[in-house]
């Protein structure tokens, strides 16, 4: 299998493709405008407000959109952080791995003493928590 890259949004396999002469394959740009459509849905916003953002003409955005032309690596990675997503999974699809998402063997021993706490214990306990976290995160602030 041959792989082409460009400093354009996108991989391009060994399947035909509609913008490069490298042989046939499967063109990941495809699905980055579903996606980027989706995640416009998603936020509530419009192309209007993320092409302002990113200080791109609604023009060019439209463009874009309409696969006329392409935005650059920079310019894609601008987007997927406006739009609270990661330009990995604009342009393949694939969720990159949170390290916020998995539990370390502390937060599960947390979690489960959590659970045998009656609810006023549990509300108490996040209190407690959160007034921990307010105060170091204006300890780091102060630094």
């Amino acid at each position: 299998m041959t792989w082409h890259y460009t400093s354009k949004i996108g991989i391009v396999s060994n399947e035909k493709c509609h913008i490069c002469s490298f042989g046939r394959g499967y063109n990941y740009r495809m699905d980055f405008w579903t996606r980027l459509r989706n995640a416009i849905k998603e936020q509530n916003t419009t192309q209007e407000w993320v092409s302002g953002k990113i200080g791109v003409p609604l023009s060019t955005f439209r463009k874009w959109m309409h696969r006329k032309t392409y935005p650059d690596l920079r310019e894609g990675i601008e987007i997927a952080k406006l739009l609270e997503t990661s330009a990995e999974y604009l342009v393949t699809g694939i969720e990159p791995k949170d390290p916020n998402k998995e539990l370390n063997e502390k937060e599960i021993k947390m979690i489960n003493a959590y659970r045998i706490l009656t609810p006023m214990e549990q509300e108490n306990a996040v209190v407690a928590i959160l007034a921990w976290a307010e105060k170091r995160k204006r300890w780091l602030h102060s630094q």
